[in-house]
């Protein structure tokens, strides 16, 4: 029904009423299809018709002789109805408007309402007819339609808003730090005032991390909850966001500091939303936060909804950041191979081709077998034996890579493979002024593949013989139930803690004072113990030495 449809029926009832008072009873508004309330001139109902008592729930002897705006009319409309009904009696001024009525049962219910007065013969004001239209359907209609016009502008913005923040990642610069700088601003401020987004970073429990706030003036702020959040609060955040991905604030102060929650009061911080990043690539693993620093923000459902369906479309993007991060670090790699492959190479290649070049000049047999000669002859071989050594660790590492190494377990002692390898270096370590002692108490017997341990044992007694600093160092075997244990300790000049990790990885070395070799060492070593069901680790403290500990299953 439209409002001047309302406004008409609304004064042809009145008027009706009112010309028609003296020519037809009063029963006549029983038959109105509206409801109908007739005043006295103190406002008390006269008559209550049949329409008026469904619509209220009251019977017509329930509220003759009550006022209705004590107890009929909603309390926010209760004092204009009264101010409308004296101000009809005083300049006949008459009133319409939408008013709520409360029913016997409580209920509310909507009524587009107009007076009219009603006189006597002589012209004389005798009572006050108000007319009331239900409404209530209608208003719900309109309300219904009103939000679902409201609801379908903001699905279309939010599409908008994904679709444009999505095209911004995807053409955006491939590193991985400036996706995270774009994602972490491109909610600000359509969706929240500030946020932040951490990631897995490249090395072991180290993380990225980027943040943007819409007040420029916040930026010195972000940068110290940047720098101030420490590893074991930002995993603790991260496992939170998986669990409870609206943080009370309770709950943020136990993923926080002190000096931070100090930071995220400057920052404001009303309401939280927290969503976890589960990418395909390892290090696409982390949790995006938005923050409200306001309450006018109450719609979470939807900034929820929002952010999720924003994460899971930029997910695929951040993959292919670190994918791509991935890439450049192998050709760098790749590069950094060659070159060094090519040094270590050029080397016992150069001195075995000048000892070469000496023998091919003295090809007699009295001096291929005098001191001259066999001191050329062993140089070459000990050259030979270097070549054939950096060659089968290339090789090793390529099969590594491509996961084709391949085990040919035995059961034997591993102390008789420790004595043996000790042997076979006794030579070596004389040379560097380093002597090897060994603790091998109790037998230590498993099925491991012999050739393998023997590599593994001579890469990691060689490097401690390396870097020893020409002083003892132990090789022991332990046991237990269920695993074998190699230790090969050194008293040399020690591991920092942030390379304890890194050099195991392929071509490092972190000391200026290794001697030579492609960096391979290590990594071949864990890999074999790896590709047995076991591992190594290091113990280290700088200028005291470092301990490798193996561990094999039996």
């Amino acid at each position: 029904m439209s409002q001047n449809r309302k406004t008409n029926e609304s004064f042809a009832t009145s008027d009706a009423i009112t010309a028609s008072h003296l020519r037809f009873p009063f029963s006549l508004i029983q038959t109105l299809g509206v409801a109908v309330i007739i005043l006295d001139l103190q406002g008390r109902i006269t008559h209550f018709n049949r329409a008026a008592e469904l619509s209220s729930s009251y019977r017509s002897n329930e509220v003759v002789g009550r006022r209705p705006w004590d107890f009929l009319i909603s309390q926010e409309d209760a004092q204009i109805l009264e101010q409308s009904f004296e101000t009809l009696k005083s300049s006949g001024l008459q009133t319409e408007m939408d008013t709520v009525w409360i029913t016997r049962d409580g209920k509310r219910r909507t009524f587009h309402w107009s007076n009219a007065p009603v006189q006597d013969e002589n012209g004389k004001l005798r009572w006050v007819v108000d007319v009331f239209v239900d409404i209530t359907e209608a208003k719900a209609s309109e309300l219904h339609l009103s939000n679902a016009k409201k609801e379908l502008e903001a699905e279309r913005l939010m599409s908008q808003f994904l679709a444009e923040a999505s095209y911004r990642i995807y053409t955006s610069n491939l590193a991985i730090e400036k996706r995270m700088e774009l994602l972490s601003a491109l909610p600000v401020p359509t969706i929240s005032d500030w946020s932040f987004l951490v990631l897995q970073g490249r090395e072991p429990g180290a993380f990225l991390k980027a943040a943007y706030h819409w007040d420029y003036t916040k930026s010195e702020s972000i940068s110290k909850l940047l720098s101030s959040k420490t590893n074991n609060n930002i995993l603790r955040f991260i496992s939170k966001a998986r669990s409870h991905p609206f943080f009370p604030n309770g709950d943020i102060a136990e993923v926080s500091t002190p000096e931070e929650m100090e930071l995220l009061k400057v920052l404001g911080w009303c309401y939280w939303i927290c969503i976890p990043i589960e990418g395909v690539h390892p290090r696409t693993r982390g949790a995006f936060l938005l923050a409200s620093a306001t309450n006018d923000r109450n719609d979470l459902r939807n900034c929820k909804q929002t952010a999720e369906e924003l994460i899971r479309r930029v997910t695929p993007l951040l993959d292919q950041a670190n994918l791509y991060e991935d890439t450049i670090q192998a050709i760098q790699m790749r590069d950094e191979f060659i070159a060094t492959a090519s040094h270590e190479l050029r080397t016992p290649l150069t001195s075995l081709r000048m000892q070469m070049e000496l023998l091919k000049n003295q090809p007699t047999a009295e001096f291929i077998t005098s001191p001259m000669g066999q001191k050329l002859i062993s140089s070459a071989v000990q050259q030979l034996n270097k070549l054939s050594k950096l060659v089968m660790d290339m090789l090793d590492t390529v099969y590594i890579s491509l996961g084709k190494i391949r085990l040919k377990p035995e059961r034997f002692d591993l102390r008789d493979l420790v004595q043996s390898v000790v042997n076979q270096l006794k030579a070596v370590a004389s040379l560097k002024g380093v002597v090897i002692q060994m603790k091998l108490n109790t037998p230590v017997v498993g099925n491991w593949d012999k050739f393998r341990l023997e590599q593994l044992l001579v890469n990691l007694i060689v490097n401690a013989i390396n870097f020893g600093k020409s002083k003892p160092l132990i090789v022991k075997t332990e046991a237990s139930q269920k695993s074998a244990f190699i230790e090969v300790e050194d008293h040399g000049p020690g591991i920092r803690l942030e390379d304890r990790e890194r050099i195991f990885d392929r071509f490092q070395q972190v000391s200026s004072s290794a001697s030579g070799g492609l960096g391979l060492g290590l990594y071949i070593a864990r890999q074999i113990a790896r590709s047995h069901g076991g591992d190594i680790t290091v113990e280290s403290q700088l200028n005291q030495g470092s301990k490798f500990i193996v561990e094999l299953p039996r």
